[in-house]
């Protein structure tokens, strides 16, 4: 209903149009009380939204910008920066077969003067400098096949190596540099084709080296892909995400399944339960799944455990809008944690245990009765009181880390395995097709596995380009 402004209520002169008058203000009244309270409960939001970042919400750190804070799970002065105390140094060693040596000779005495060409030779010092070659070009291997004839008159041809098919081709050193070049720099094609092009004077064309990602590497290392799968399905502890991705200019969802030794991407156009069993791994999963608290996690069959990072950056956003007892919640954390550590794998006691237990049940205790008798803020009384009724209702999956042996804090190893899909949204933009989208992520789960286990990008990839990519024994 449309109400009347002040200015153009009637000037009453009866008692009867007086009374209409104080109704028609008394309406008013509400209606803006009403509207005060809606934009404050929006100011309230949009503040809540510009106070977010990496410590306090889920946002990455690149979201800061100039802004970035300390990590609030980092304690300041424990240790100096810099290199530490009995830490092993790092220089820039001197090689023992120099490539190159150039030797200078004094000319003249610099104190009378006289010539030392025939001067008694005492020292060498000793200087190297490292760089490249002066100039950095292909080099060009002539395979020959030689035609002979047979004693009975047959002409026989010599076979040519494997991979030699045609009368000029590039070689598997280059197709790698350009396959790392994309998978593992992130750098698009065009891009590619001119650090080719500039530094090896190889002109190649954007479709060429597509095809050998396509070709050359992704069909190669299906095997190794294929056996990261099916160990990552059988592992002890898995740590799973997830994040958007954009695939022919649509939404479309990364998922990842990894361990410290092993990497497995695969794309969908889902995020929920579909998207996650379409990988194959976490759907029949028995072992401890690592996870946020995204809600299709919970209807895989595994046995959970959630991050503690997102907890404890959901309490500095509440501690922040002044909530008290957040502070200590995150501390009975954190020192749960410094437990864990100080026992380097082994379990705690019961009676550890049991402690940890009893302080983080009387902390979520003490922020219901904080919240029964705060009245200010609504926002945030709704999401401390929805963060402490999961943290109570998944007590176990949250304090699983100390509860059993091996169990990580957080999930950032799934975290820091899945943020290279932003580098490359951020650097090449979307991805063109969902078959370029899938090659890039199969090339990518099998160099991060390499990665992990020792073997570099480049040496992975002539190690597929040869016929032998490599497979983990363990993951």
């Amino acid at each position: 209903m449309e109400v009347m402004s002040p200015i153009n209520f009637p000037r009453p002169t009866t008692l009867p149009e007086a009374l209409a008058v104080i109704d028609l203000q008394a309406t008013f009244i509400e209606t803006l009380i009403a509207q005060i309270t809606a934009l404050e409960a929006k100011i309230a939001a949009l503040e809540a939204r510009l106070d977010s970042n990496s410590n306090n919400s889920s946002k990455p750190p690149s979201s800061d910008g100039l802004k970035k804070k300390p990590s609030w799970a980092r304690k300041g002065g424990v240790r100096k920066q810099g290199k530490q105390r009995g830490a092993p140094g790092a220089h820039l060693a001197m090689v023992d077969n120099p490539d190159k040596v150039e030797t200078w000779t004094p000319i003249r005495c610099d104190r009378c003067n006289r010539s030392l060409k025939n001067a008694t030779l005492i020292l060498e010092q000793r200087r190297q400098v490292i760089d490249l070659p002066e100039e950095v070009r292909l080099t060009v291997t002539e395979h020959r096949a030689e035609i002979v004839r047979c004693f009975c008159g047959k002409e026989v041809l010599a076979a040519f190596p494997e991979g030699v098919n045609a009368p000029t081709q590039y070689g598997p050193g280059i197709r790698a540099l350009a396959i790392y070049l994309g998978v593992q720099q992130h750098l698009p094609i065009r891009r590619i084709g001119e650090v080719l092009q500039d530094t090896l004077g190889a002109k190649i064309a954007d479709g060429t080296i597509s095809s050998w990602m396509l070709e050359s590497v992704a069909k190669k290392i299906l095997p190794a892909t294929a056996t990261i799968a099916e160990k990552l399905r059988v592992a002890n502890v898995l740590h799973v995400d997830e994040t958007g991705a954009r695939v022919e200019g649509r939404l479309h969802w990364v998922h990842s399944a990894s361990t410290p030794l092993a990497t497995h991407y695969h794309l969908h156009k889902r995020r929920g339960v579909e998207g996650i069993a379409a990988g194959g791994i976490v759907k029949d999963f028995q072992g401890v799944l690592v996870r946020d608290g995204w809600k299709p996690y919970w209807e895989m069959g595994a046995t959970h455990a959630l991050c503690n990072a997102h907890h404890l950056r959901e309490l500095k956003a509440l501690e922040e809008r002044g909530y008290p007892f957040t502070t200590e919640l995150a501390k009975v954390l954190l020192d749960a944690l410094d437990k864990v550590k100080a026992v380097s794998g082994q379990p705690l006691s019961p009676s550890q245990k049991g402690l940890i237990t009893k302080r983080y049940r009387v902390s979520i205790q003490q922020g219901y009765l904080f919240l029964e008798g705060r009245k200010t803020d609504p926002i945030g009384n709704k999401r401390a009181f929805n963060l402490l009724r999961r943290l109570e209702k998944n007590e176990g999956e949250t304090l699983r880390f100390c509860r059993e042996p091996n169990i990580p804090f957080t999930n950032n190893q799934a975290e820091r395995d899945i943020r290279m899909v932003k580098l490359q949204q951020k650097i090449s933009g979307s991805w063109r097709s969902e078959q370029g989208a899938s090659a890039f992520l199969n090339i990518r789960s099998y160099l991060s596995t390499c990665r992990k286990n020792g073997v570099t990008a480049l040496q992975g990839l002539r190690l597929a380009l040869a016929g032998d990519p490599f497979i983990p024994q363990t993951i």
